[in-house]
């Protein structure tokens, strides 16, 4: 998960360094496939840690709060009480926010290279 959590900031920050992508699609696959292996890691990290109001014992609730945090729907049964808790939330939600903007920025560089929205109307 570290290296996932790093590799994200890397993308974003320093995406001028990097060649771009071969295929926008493939890149926009794996950026889902990565937010879906963060939602699950801090499934069981929420699963461990138990900071939350009352234990959760079943793993579908682990994933369950674990996608109500990245979807920002908001707390319902399950809320976190600890310190440490509200420091594993909060640090979910702001890799979710940088997911959101990767996949916005990816979405547009792939849309506008290929120039999917230009020529759209025009008659030549």
């Amino acid at each position: 998960m570290v290296e996932t959590l790093l590799y994200i900031p890397t993308l974003i920050f320093a995406s001028d360094a990097l060649p771009s992508p071969r295929s926008f699609r493939r890149s926009n696959i794996l950026i889902f496939l990565n937010y879906v292996e963060v939602v699950l890691s801090f499934a069981m990290v929420h699963m461990a840690g138990q900071y939350m109001n009352q234990p959760i014992m079943q793993w579908t609730d682990a994933i369950y709060l674990s996608f109500v945090i990245t979807s920002t729907i908001g707390f319902g049964e399950y809320y976190p009480v600890t310190d440490m808790g509200k420091l594993v939330v909060t640090l979910q939600s702001l890799f979710y926010l940088s997911y959101i903007a990767l996949f916005i920025s990816f979405f547009n560089m792939g849309t506008n290279d290929r120039g999917y929205f230009h020529g759209r109307g025009e008659k030549h």
